[in-house]
């Protein structure tokens, strides 16, 4: 009989020892796994914000955490130059077994689901200067890295987010800088913790997706703004498509060059979608490479205005496209760029001219092969193009990255017929030239650029030709401008050659390093429409033109 009650005093202790042990687990697992979850979000110890659930709940039984009505508030007390104000309406974890994972610092979520994060950031106009710290190629997972080795999550769900950024002015203004809603699936994703060098891949994943509504940007005293209304990124299928896109300036005309105080170029773009394909998975978060097989660019609209009422800064140096290419600090590879129904239009103002001069591209299709950045490699441009909305254009362009060559770029063009009146647009607001007569037949031209002069040849089929030199946006001229007028087109060379011969000129530009690579191209290009017009050669070098000239009257001679 004692020998009975003995048994079931102990069995009674074993039982209460048991539920003991499990309610201490029970606390501390909910513990850990709150602490966790507070530290991933935030950083550990919340770096001095309060992070509150009205409901947090661990089912154990289920191996599964729900947290509920999640704020995130920064300490009242601690001053900060940037901070966050955020609400989740629910946090959903499901593991695979959570005692195990806890115990053997492994663990494998099944799903991990947020629904309807909102977050809005903060910062001061003029926030304190620190150094950057260098950071695990992970974001927001060192604090589990002292926890845990390895995670494996079948399927994680972060939907209808949105993010919003206030900066906060010196007099207390709270300024709208950006917004977005935004989508994240992914699946089969597997991080190893243990790896912190950039160059290993630490991340696989068997399919990821992330959707973009609308957003906007819009920094403070930044000169440009930019939106877009739809972006979706996935390892499946397309790799991403861009919508909607529009990058414009804050400000008007007057106030942009206002506020820079120097010569530059002003741009609006907009683009009705990008679209890239083929990427490799296994490349997907390769830091060191970034290998696309096709980008389609559809409907680009470009417009560059330059007011040249303003001083130029000469100080500046701008890179051309090779030496960009080759700076960048990881592997590129895009096999074709596409560009379709896309147009570019260019608007220059002359000093004490009343507007600006129009040069409209339009219709711009074609492709741009084997883009990336090898030693060795030759990027191919080809391009159908409608000059001043006027002429069927075409253009081959060769940039070659190999330093062993005399020249980075080889171009080559040609231009069908057209009316030379189409050109009024630009040149007689800023040129104060009219073109009153006149037909290009064809132009022919070959260039090539090396980083500092850009040579070729240009062949100019026209006929009757004819132009007044008039003030600047002015249709009328005074006697003087009549008499320029005049000696003009008595040097002109109103008709080509017999026997169907174009007027040809050589082309030399020397590079203004201050100055964008399409303006070197396309003076380099225009360098010999003096020489094919009127027949002088003040483009070229003094000896070069005695030793041109020379061999044009030798020619002359064998011809006749």
């Amino acid at each position: 009989m004692k020998k009975k009650y003995l048994l079931f005093s102990i069995f009674i202790i074993l039982i209460t020892l048991i539920v003991f042990l499990f309610s201490t687990g029970h606390k501390r697992l909910e513990e850990f796994a709150a602490q966790s979850l507070k530290e991933v979000a935030l950083g550990k110890n919340g770096k001095g914000y309060f992070v509150n659930f009205q409901e947090f709940t661990i089912e154990w039984t289920n191996s599964k955490i729900t947290a509920t009505g999640i704020s995130i508030i920064p300490h009242i007390n601690q001053e900060k130059d940037s901070w966050v104000n955020g609400t989740v309406d629910t946090l959903m974890i499901d593991f695979s077994n959570l005692y195990l994972g806890a115990l053997s610092k492994n663990i494998t979520i099944d799903n991990f689901r947020i629904v309807h994060p909102n977050f809005q950031y903060f910062w001061k106009e003029t926030p304190t200067v620190q150094k950057k710290k260098k950071h695990n190629p992970i974001p927001k997972f060192d604090a589990l890295r002292a926890r845990l080795s390895k995670i494996g999550i079948h399927s994680i769900s972060i939907l209808n987010t949105e993010l919003n950024g206030y900066m906060v002015t010196n007099n207390y203004r709270h300024l709208h800088i950006f917004h977005t809603t935004q989508n994240f699936v992914i699946e089969g994703l597997k991080f190893n913790l243990d790896s912190i060098d950039n160059k290993n891949k630490v991340v696989d994943l068997e399919k990821f997706y992330f959707s973009c509504g609308p957003t906007f940007m819009r920094g403070n005293k930044d000169l440009y703004q930019y939106k877009f209304d739809t972006l979706f990124i996935s390892n499946q299928r397309d790799f991403f498509k861009l919508g909607g896109v529009k990058l414009s300036p804050q400000y008007s005309d007057e106030s942009f060059f206002r506020i820079v105080g120097k010569q530059t170029d002003r741009f609006i773009v907009e683009i009705k979608s990008v679209e890239g394909h083929g990427l490799l998975e296994k490349e997907l978060f390769n830091q060191d490479r970034f290998h696309l097989e096709q980008i389609t660019v559809d409907s680009l609209r470009a417009n560059i205005y330059r007011d040249k009422n303003y001083d130029e800064d000469s100080t500046v140096i701008k890179k051309l496209p090779h030496h960009m290419i080759k700076e960048l600090d990881f592997q590129l590879a895009i096999d074709q760029l596409e560009l379709k129904n896309s147009q570019l239009t260019y608007q220059e103002k002359s000093k004490e001219a009343d507007q600006a001069g129009i040069l409209p591209i339009t219709n711009i299709n074609g492709v741009i092969t084997d883009i990336s950045n090898s030693d060795e490699n030759i990027i191919q441009v080809d391009l159908s193009v409608k000059l001043l909305d006027k002429a069927n254009s075409t253009l081959h362009i060769d940039v070659f990255l190999d330093q062993k060559e005399p020249y980075f770029m080889n171009a080559k063009g040609h231009i069908d017929a057209f009316s030379l009146l189409a050109l009024n647009q630009f040149t007689q607001p800023n040129m104060g030239v009219l073109f009153q007569k006149g037909q290009a037949t064809t132009i022919d031209f070959n260039a090539q650029l090396n980083d500092s002069i850009g040579r070729g040849n240009l062949d100019f089929f026209y006929q009757d030709l004819k132009i007044k030199i008039t003030g600047k946006n002015d249709n009328k001229s005074n006697v003087i401008e009549s008499i320029a007028g005049f000696a003009a087109n008595n040097l002109v060379h109103r008709y080509n050659l017999k026997q169907r011969k174009p007027r040809h000129g050589p082309l030399y530009y020397k590079r203004t390093p201050y100055k964008s690579f399409i303006h070197y191209l396309i003076h380099t290009v225009m360098s010999g429409a003096q020489t094919a017009v009127i027949g002088t050669y003040g483009q070229l070098p003094d000896d070069e033109k005695k030793a041109y000239k020379h061999n044009k009257r030798q020619k002359n001679k064998k011809t006749h």
